[in-house]
């Protein structure tokens, strides 16, 4: 009898290859080390937040955030790098890449257009710099991400007529018609195609408004801003407080080398007080005040906690690098 020629299992091979593959991304992701000022204080050592607008505010926070998530720079260095990698969706013919369990469609959905800038500076992501160092040595580099994109999609966008519905495969979502599931409704972009009938004779402006508001997904992927919150310049600046406070948290063990780093950001009165308290007590020599401890506790704590539910508003389920479930030692 002939000898038979040995069969692979094409599942198998497919899934040892993307086994190398992510391996191969992940040896290209540089890792953290104790971050340096411009990783944390974003107002005091970096150039690029004075007298920023509320535009490069949102780029340089969606920055910070995105260094804090390995997989999503695992996913834009394979999909960069090792086209090969992606995996064919037959509705669309098109490829879909996966870092460790994270899929590009998921990601998509969730940052929306910042995606496509991320994906380009993707080299510069898996190398961990912050955006400070982008802004300061990499001008030309950040400039060219934003080249091919008009202003009015990637930032403030307006609501406004469709004159054509695009196909599927661009947007990533259908039209929105009665029944269509919560989950399939917000497009890759953040926005939403739907179909209203108005009655224009019967309502004035702000009364279609609240009428059209109430359709608003619940989905976490849709990121417009709702109303009532903060401008969207204080908003970023708080986004990227929290995140110094998260960042300092974890790699200064030290409770009272911790609370002195918050202390020297902007907006931590209750730190404020109690590095200034302590000073004092010292001097003295004397216990600082319970009260005074437990209010800069709280103060850290929140602020982290903020950082993480804003890392899960696009990350959901995942924890950011930075993130130590640690709590301050009490006093």
């Amino acid at each position: 009898m002939g000898k038979t020629k040995r069969q692979t299992d094409p599942a198998a091979e497919r899934e040892q290859q993307q086994k190398e593959a992510e391996r191969e991304a992940d040896a290209h992701l540089a890792r953290w080390d104790k971050p340096q000022k411009p990783d944390y204080d974003f107002f005091k050592s970096c150039r690029w937040t004075k007298g920023a607008t509320k535009e490069l505010l949102q780029i340089g926070c969606t920055w910070e955030y995105a260094r804090e998530f390995r997989k999503l720079r695992g996913l834009l260095w394979l999909m960069k790098h090792k086209p090969e990698a992606g995996f064919i969706r037959p509705t669309f013919n098109l490829p879909v890449f996966w870092f460790e369990g994270l899929c590009e469609y998921d990601v998509r959905r969730a940052l929306s257009i910042q995606f496509n800038w991320l994906a380009s500076l993707a080299d510069d992501l898996a190398e961990n710099i912050s955006f400070e160092k982008l802004f300061k040595e990499r001008p030309d580099k950040l400039k060219g991400a934003f080249r091919s994109l008009p202003e009015r999609e990637f930032f403030a966008r307006e609501v406004e007529l469709v004159e054509e519905i695009p196909p599927m495969s661009a947007l990533g979502a259908p039209i929105t018609l009665l029944g269509t599931p919560e989950h399939e409704r917000v497009c890759y972009d953040g926005s939403e195609l739907i179909a209203f009938r108005i009655p224009w004779g019967d309502w004035n402006d702000d009364e279609i408004g609240k009428q059209i508001a109430r359709y608003r997904p619940d989905n976490p992927t849709c990121k417009a801003p709702r109303g009532g919150e903060k401008k969207p310049q204080i908003m970023f600046r708080s986004y990227l407080k929290d995140l110094s406070v998260m960042r300092i948290w974890k790699w200064f063990p030290d409770p009272d080398k911790r609370i002195e780093q918050i202390a020297e950001l902007p907006g931590f009165k209750g730190c404020k007080d109690y590095w200034e308290e302590r000073r004092k007590a010292i001097s003295e020599k004397r216990e600082v005040e319970q009260r005074i401890w437990n209010t800069a506790e709280s103060e850290t704590s929140r602020a982290r906690q903020r950082a993480l539910r804003m890392f899960q508003r696009w990350f959901p389920r995942e924890k950011p690098s930075n993130y130590s479930v640690s709590e301050l030692n009490t006093k």
